[in-house]
């Protein structure tokens, strides 16, 4: 028979794997359905590796660039309008909130998700 996926497992077999190959549009429409429903998502332990190795966030380049104005909110997801961003896997980041983490590394932007990916909310995704 036809094997039948519920949203988190269509997600991390087939979506998430592929955020940094997809156009932007692609990308920012995967994100939000994340955003959007991650209060159930969340319980997904297959979607959440996934997300966690899936190179999606943004981030600030040493010399400032790929930085953007978005408030993250669910209606506009991050991405970054520059096609020169480099995207990063969560695992790879440190979160900003650590005051030890911002205090040491901040010199290198690179270390962290840019702004976009800097709310309460994409904070707790990450």
């Amino acid at each position: 028979g036809v094997l039948v996926l519920d949203d988190a497992s269509l997600l991390a077999l087939h979506v998430v794997p592929e955020l940094g190959r997809l156009p932007i549009q692609g990308r920012a429409a995967a994100l939000a359905y994340v955003l959007k429903h991650w209060h159930r998502l969340k319980d997904s332990e297959t979607l959440v590796e996934a997300l966690s190795n899936a190179r999606f966030v943004d981030v600030d380049d040493a010399n400032g660039g790929g930085e953007t104005t978005n408030d993250a909110s669910e209606e506009t997801p991050p991405t970054s309008k520059e096609k020169t961003s480099l995207l990063k896997s969560p695992s790879d980041l440190y979160d900003p909130e650590v005051e030890l983490f911002a205090l040491t590394f901040k010199d290198k932007p690179n270390y962290f998700p840019s702004r976009a990916f800097q709310s309460r909310e994409w904070l707790a995704v990450l």
